[in-house]
Order: structure tokens, then sequence, then C-alpha cells
């Protein structure tokens, strides 16, 4: 007797996006980052990955601007048709020509077949679906999310577009705030050292977040925080913090000609998906860039 498949998860959205390189090619992943907090689910432990290859793909096997209606109308239907049937959509990678989605379920016995059937209305794309047991969630929290460097470049992307959304252009020099914290002054001080050969001017912090026991530093440097420059800024900050046995906090900016400093904590979903739609290959090129440093 077939088993009932799981109710739907009351799951977090926190969709965002990054730029990576999966066997030597530009590759660009795009997951729900609040499915962190709970994974692996225990009742979902099948995956169905979605191979699709692309019609008009960009130079560097990504999607280009030609083909994103499509293959967002395709992500709607399949999404819509495999969560009637109780799976769950992790995210998407895009690369070499292809884009994979990724789901998962308790039963697998006729998500093939479902995925046909969506696919009968894009006779022109070729596709493959596959599904295998993966308990521990190894495809999402291995594959899909990023690691810390990629984290810390998702968290500069959302600041910025934070700062444009409060009338900020990004275009003039402002002194920036940057925070560190370490386990003890020894290694603080080896951070400092290499900081201050940066140009950045520190302030010794007594304690860590929360009153904890670590001890911190705030760097200020100007700078100017734009979408194409942030990460050269913080990845190096980054870096040093956690070869030093430490943790880089992140940065706030005050907004020129603004009464209030700092920045919220989150974007407006829409906005970073007006900017995606906007800028397309072109931007993922430019992040892609910074990322590998090519």
């Amino acid at each position: 007797m077939q088993s009932q498949p799981p109710s739907e998860p009351r799951t977090k959205e926190d969709w965002d996006f990054y730029l990576t390189q999966v066997e030597g090619q530009a590759t660009s992943i795009n997951l729900n980052l609040a499915l962190r907090e709970t994974a692996p689910l225990k009742d979902r432990p099948q995956l169905l990955r979605v191979r699709l290859h692309l019609r008009l793909p960009g130079p560097s096997g990504l999607s280009s601007n030609e083909e994103f209606e499509s293959l967002n109308h395709i992500e709607d239907r399949m999404v819509g048709a495999l969560q009637a049937d109780a799976l769950l959509f992790v995210g998407r990678c895009t690369g070499a020509g292809l884009r994979e989605f990724f789901f998962y379920g308790s039963d697998p016995r006729g998500w093939e077949s479902r995925v046909a059937e969506v696919m009968k209305s894009f006779a022109d794309y070729r596709f493959e679906a596959t599904t295998s047991p993966d308990p521990e969630w190894r495809s999402y929290l291995e594959f899909l999310y990023p690691n810390p460097e990629q984290m810390q470049s998702i968290q500069n992307r959302r600041v910025c577009l934070s700062l444009q959304q409060h009338g900020d252009p990004l275009t003039e020099p402002r002194p920036i705030d940057h925070f560190a914290y370490f386990p003890d002054e020894a290694a603080r001080a080896r951070f400092v050292e290499r900081a201050k050969s940066l140009g950045f001017e520190p302030e010794l912090l007594p304690s860590g977040p929360g009153g904890s026991s670590k001890v911190g530093v705030q760097l200020v440097r100007v700078d100017v925080p734009t979408l194409e420059g942030i990460d050269a800024i913080t990845l190096p900050l980054h870096r040093e913090a956690l070869a030093q046995g430490g943790e880089y906090d992140g940065w706030g900016s005050p907004i020129p000609g603004a009464d209030q400093t700092g920045t919220p904590s989150k974007p407006d979903p829409t906005a970073l998906k007006a900017l995606l739609a906007l800028f397309g290959l072109a931007l993922a090129i430019v992040v892609f860039g910074l990322l590998t440093g090519k």
C-alpha cells in the first residue's frame, strides 16, 4: 500500500542566489536559504532532480535574457504540479547549458511521470528526471547551500540593495564600518595589523555581541559600496578573520545626506527579482568575476 505523502510543511521563504564554479564551469545557484534551519526534513528523504537543457544559453553556459521568460514559465508550472504531490522545491542551479531543479519528498513513485506530463507543454526542451534517496539532504546542504564566503557575498549584495531602496545611488565615498570578533586578544591583534596594512582604522571592542567572551574590533575605511566592488572590500577581511580563528560580522554604511545611519537587514524580494531581470547575464558575469578573480 502506498504511503500517504506528508502534509505541506510550513517552511520559511528566504530565496537568494550566488555565482560559483562547478567542475570548472560558471554556475548560478538559487535556493531557499531558510531551509538550512530545519534540514534535513526526515519525512522527505527522497530527492528529485529535473535536468533541463537550455535552448539559448549564453556564452558562459548560463541562461540568457532571451530565455528568461520561458524558463520562469517552466519553473512555475513544474513547481506548482510537484507541490500538489507534496514535494518541496529547495533550489536550482544553472550552468554548462543546463538548469537543474531540486525537490525533496516522501514517496518517489509517480514523480518522473508528473514531470513528463508538465514538459509536454514545452516540447522544444530536452529534460531528464531522476530520483534517489538523500535522507541527509546532502544535495541541499553540501551542493546548493553557499559556503561562508559565498554567504558573505550574498549579504553584501543585500545591504547594497537596501541602501539603494533608501535612495542611496552608491556613488559617493563614505566611512564604512566593519566588525570582527575573535577568541582572544592575540588573534585580534594579528587581524588588526593586517587590517591596518589595508588602510583600515581600528577601534577595539571589549566584548562580543550580547556580551560574549569574545573580543572584537570595529574597522573604518572610506569606500564606495557598489554592487560590483563590495566583495573586493569585505572578502579580504572575511578571509583574514577566519585565518586568525575569528569571524567577520559584516558591515554598515550611512546613506550620504540622510539623517539616519545603518541599513535594514533585508531588501524587498521584489527589488531583487527586478534587479536580476534587468541585469541578467551581465550581472552574473560581473559577480562571477569577483568570486573567481577572473
